[in-house]
């Protein structure tokens, strides 16, 4: 559930610019050994599986551990693009050599049509504005029979709100949007569990990948796809695998700790942004009322005035009737037609 934040300055895969405060990226040097790193490592080992003999873009590669990963799992290629380019610069060095990568944003891919067999897209959707023009792009670089394999939070139930997030979906809107552009989809969840394992010593010594067959899952309790932390999905144009992989990453038995410390950490650091925000809007509610105040004031010294010059209207029409009074000894005719024209000139019959 926890997105730690690194310090970068440049923001990721498309994504609308980061908080210089508190960036938002996973990096594998510095997060060795710690949840967020089973979170991510988990997602790009389920699209492994998938990896053999394909052409695979990566889309929001960064610092180009999981499309290593992919290499390895037996890719023909693998292209990484992010829109950070100083992350692209120190990811070449250790990019395989069927890996390479590029400075690009993924709602306007350089790439042809059918370019690819597969696309991964983790952690991505939820930082970009532009996410349909995104979707559309990976469905049109995508071979008639390739696949997406794209995860995001569940708005349900990640948590606290993420400054770095632009929009997160709930699992009816994530399998509504895939469908959009894909024929086929199918959502997975991924969750984050406290596991007590029991296994050869062989098996704790080592690590990296270990398959154990003979594993046998209990769970305690159950949850339904709606309460889980995150969505894996899996969509393409054409009927996808009939078995999906079941994986897990396990890390250090003290992880929970430290997991919690980041978890005060981050949200302390939220708190912070809450409070900043609601002294911000405190400050523009104390002016917004200072300025109304002001235009209060204006309006009755503009009332009082407008009785002043009503007043002095009023008097200058009596004196009128005082200065230019009707004519005498004229007929009953021209009278009559003199107060009609004085009632239309001043609103009153003469004296």
């Amino acid at each position: 559930m926890l997105e730690r934040v690194t310090h970068t300055s440049e923001p990721s895969s498309g994504a609308h610019s980061e908080s210089e405060s508190a960036p938002e990226r996973f990096d594998p040097a510095t997060m060795r050994g710690e949840l967020i790193e089973a979170e991510h490592l988990a997602r790009y080992h389920l699209a492994a599986a998938s990896a053999c003999g394909c052409r695979i873009l990566d889309a929001g590669s960064g610092w180009g551990y999981g499309s290593n990963i992919l290499a390895d799992a037996g890719a023909e290629s693998v292209i990484g693009i992010d829109l950070a380019e100083s992350v692209v610069e120190a990811a070449g060095p250790l990019a395989r050599e069927n890996v390479s990568f590029c400075v690009g944003d993924v709602a306007e891919l350089p790439f042809e049509d059918d370019s690819f067999d597969l696309v991964v897209c983790f952690e991505v959707i939820e930082h970009i504005e532009r996410r349909e023009e995104a979707l559309a792009e990976f469905s049109r670089v995508l071979a008639p029979d390739g696949m997406l394999y794209m995860s995001s939070p569940n708005r349900e139930t990640y948590g606290e709100r993420n400054p770095h997030h632009v929009f997160e979906y709930t699992p009816d809107e994530f399998q509504e949007f895939l469908s959009k552009r894909f024929e086929h989809v199918r959502l997975m969840a991924q969750q984050t569990w406290l596991t007590s394992l029991i296994s050869t010593p062989e098996t704790f010594e080592r690590a990296g990948e270990a398959d154990l067959d003979a594993l046998r899952m209990i769970k305690t309790v159950g949850r339904p796809l709606s309460e889980q932390t995150y969505m894996v999905a899996l969509a393409g144009q054409r009927p996808l695998p009939a078995e999906a992989l079941q994986l897990g990453v396990l890390t250090s038995n003290t992880e929970q700790l430290r997991w919690l410390e980041l978890w005060e950490q981050q949200d302390a650091y939220l708190q912070s942004l809450q409070a900043s925000e609601s002294r911000d809007l405190w400050d523009v509610v104390v002016q917004t009322n200072l300025r109304l105040g002001e235009h209060q004031k204006e309006l009755i010294a503009a009332e009082r005035r407008e009785f002043e010059l009503r007043e002095e209207i009023l008097e200058l029409r009596e004196a009128m009737w005082t200065l230019v009074p009707l004519p005498a000894g004229k007929s009953l005719v021209r009278r009559i037609k003199m107060n009609r024209t004085m009632r239309k000139l001043f609103g009153r019959q003469p004296l």
